[in-house]
């Protein structure tokens, strides 16, 4: 029987760092890839709000994780969208 696999997807926004470490480590105990995306401000919540960029997440993640693959998602979604929810 075929395995299927399963990510998780981290919004890197009113947090800090250490809750997303944490979190990169707790998930990497199950899942086969985890996500961060590339924005450079909260897309929810005050808009000055903590946020952290995507590209040193992974940095970050590559320290913290041994199993999962670890990725930035750059595709541009936006509520109401349809094109983009493919």
């Amino acid at each position: 029987m075929a395995r299927f696999k399963v990510g998780v997807q981290f919004q890197p926004q009113h947090c800090t760092m250490e809750e997303l470490r944490s979190g990169w480590r707790a998930a990497d105990l199950g899942v086969d890839t985890i996500w961060t995306w590339d924005h450079f401000y909260p897309l929810s919540g005050p808009p000055d709000g903590a946020h952290f960029e995507g590209w040193a997440q992974l940095a970050g993640m590559a320290c913290d994780t041994d199993r999962g693959s670890a990725a930035v998602d750059r595709r541009r979604w936006r509520e109401g969208d349809a094109e983009d929810r493919r």
